[in-house]
């Protein structure tokens, strides 16, 4: 099984995805790309923090289904390295996972680390209508975010919360 990503892709996707990506965590799939190809060939990329899910959809070439758990940090830096009109390979097999790339026009191939699928954190299922906001509320979190600060020591005061119960 192989699957192939578009460095030009991946180079304008990967750095809105790490900010997600926990930088230290003491749950390896934290730090994980899931990577998922549908019969289609449409390939979700999706990384998680437990409490915000992250994804995009790529192109990709179809074939077999796919679904793999494998190293954010790996992938971001080979393709960090690449030229943007490279292509990172995946490929599947049963001595483990491998990433394929080119340094110097040659091709390389190194071991990624992987875990277990059923590893991955349950995405939530939200059910419930949506709600409708007016261009007031808008500009009210626009105002609050305006009186944030930045200060880490302060918690309270870097953000704005929106109750919508009422």
């Amino acid at each position: 099984m192989e699957i192939k990503l578009p460095v030009s892709e991946l180079k304008s996707v990967l750095p809105v995805l790490s900010k997600v990506v926990p930088r230290h965590s003491t749950l390896p799939v934290l730090r994980m790309l899931r990577v998922t190809r549908y019969e289609s060939g449409t390939i979700q990329l999706q990384v998680t923090d437990i409490d915000t899910f992250a994804g995009v959809m790529l192109e990709g070439q179809p074939g077999e289904p796919v679904d793999l758990l494998l190293a954010f940090d790996t992938l971001a830096r080979t393709a960090k390295g690449c030229s943007p009109t490279d292509h990172l390979t995946l490929i599947q097999s049963d001595a483990g996972t491998f990433l394929r790339h080119q340094i110097a026009g040659r091709p390389v191939e190194r071991v990624v680390e992987t875990l277990d699928i059923e590893e991955w954190p349950a995405v939530p299922d939200i059910r419930e209508e949506a709600i409708t906001l007016d261009e007031s509320i808008k500009e009210g979190i626009l105002r609050a975010f305006a009186c944030c600060s930045s200060e880490t020591t302060r918690a309270a005061i870097m953000g704005a919360w929106l109750d919508a119960s009422d």
